[in-house]
């Protein structure tokens, strides 16, 4: 499916909050991306500020990134319906917060996570958001809730 698959009557749908089904989800984060980055951003690619010392650093992190990136991939995974939150990544990988949710974050943007709009509690009882593997669905736990619950 893509996204001129998509007809009006249904994107009017998903506007109103009608729940996208996940082959709907890559469609509308690949063109969320398209739009956000029209100039190809590639896939490994990081952030920086344009400056040459930023360029730098994140080139030399790149390599760095990717394998952060592969061992969340593998965590979702293995979590199936569960998902995981920054913080669950940060405790189980040994991963800082920033690296985490940068990495989350990313994978998100290129599709190969889905950012839920439902929370759980972290370690210190704040609520996090719920990422998933596009082929999960999220199964009923009694910690997980809607993000309106908040």
């Amino acid at each position: 499916m893509t996204m001129t698959q998509l007809d009006h009557a249904r994107l009017t749908q998903l506007a109103a909050g009608s729940p996208a089904t996940p082959d709907e989800v890559r469609i509308l984060a690949g063109e969320v991306r398209r739009i956000r980055y029209p100039e190809q951003r590639r896939e490994h690619d990081l952030a920086h500020n344009g400056t040459d010392t930023s360029r730098a650093a994140a080139t030399s992190l790149r390599r760095h990134a990717v394998r952060q990136r592969e061992r969340i991939l593998e965590l979702v995974r293995s979590m199936a319906g569960r998902g995981v939150t920054a913080d669950e990544v940060e405790r189980i990988l040994e991963l800082s917060h920033q690296t985490a949710s940068a990495r989350l974050h990313d994978l998100a943007n290129d599709g190969q996570l889905v950012r839920t709009d439902f929370t759980r509690p972290t370690r210190s009882g704040r609520r996090a958001r719920i990422y998933l593997h596009p082929d999960n669905v999220l199964l009923d736990h009694p910690d997980n809730r809607p993000l309106s619950d908040r």
